[in-house]
């Protein structure tokens, strides 16, 4: 019988594939192994490159139902967390995605990427980054408060722009929030900061009161349940470990 023109030479080595099908993807997950063995090799003598069988699945299915890594959400990264043997991020926050696929495969519909789902969790990300932005431009207050006799003033200039930028970046998330409240707590503290930045980052003791001041009622207006003592202890030890942090760089 004569062999398909379709199929013709299929067995046979073609340098014309090679790279044709590098990015595509190949799954066997039927037929028994020297079946699948003897198919692989034919498609690897197409050009197909990335090619699973199902040992591979198995693998690749536990890792994303069984051992999915939780999204880490900070201010510049939200995703899977991939840090291995790494000092955690005192700051980060988890959360748990919706997972079609692991809905399916324990047939758990609470896991389900719905509309619903997805929606609540973007909004969940957005609530996460706004608490971070904050404590990050509470933090920044903190130093330039507390180092305002050792600092010189071209750090506190970076410092101070760290926060116009921060409070810009808060102003962006809370828009049609239940936060849009803070607006003017925000504009406020920018004015606040502008105006010592203006002085060249030089500030009297009044100054740096208001600044103080505004922030914290900046930090309640995300934290209702929290004293303005937690606060302050809150950020204090954030602050205590970024200089021991800095301390232990110097020392390398």
């Amino acid at each position: 019988m004569a062999v398909p023109n379709a199929f013709r030479g299929l067995n046979e080595p073609s340098h014309a594939n090679r790279g044709q099908y590098d990015q595509c993807s190949v799954l066997l997950f039927e037929g028994e192994t020297g079946y699948r063995r003897h198919t692989g090799e034919m498609l690897k003598e197409l050009g197909f490159n990335r090619i699973a069988n199902t040992g591979d699945f198995n693998g690749f299915r536990r890792a994303i139902v069984d051992a999915r890594k939780p999204f880490v959400v900070t201010l510049d990264y939200v995703g899977p967390d991939r840090r291995e043997n790494r000092k955690p991020d005192p700051g980060a926050e988890f959360i748990t995605v919706p997972n079609s696929l692991r809905a399916k495969a324990r047939r758990d519909p609470t896991a389900l990427a719905t509309p619903a789902a997805v929606r609540n969790t973007i909004a969940k990300i957005n609530g996460l980054k706004i608490r971070r932005c904050n404590l990050e431009i509470g933090i920044l207050v903190a130093m330039i408060v507390s180092n305002v006799g050792t600092d010189r003033p071209e750090r506190r200039l970076v410092r101070l722009h760290k926060t116009g930028k921060l409070l810009g970046s808060l102003l962006h998330l809370i828009n049609g929030t239940e936060f849009m409240h803070a607006e003017e707590l925000c504009d406020a503290l920018a004015g606040i900061a502008n105006r010592i930045v203006e002085n060249g980052g030089k500030a009297d003791s009044d100054a740096l009161a208001l600044l103080e001041q505004t922030a914290m009622a900046l930090h309640l207006c995300f934290h209702p349940e929290k004293t303005v003592s937690s606060i302050t202890a809150e950020i204090e030890l954030a602050v205590s470990r970024i200089n021991q942090t800095a301390s232990s760089a110097a020392a390398v």
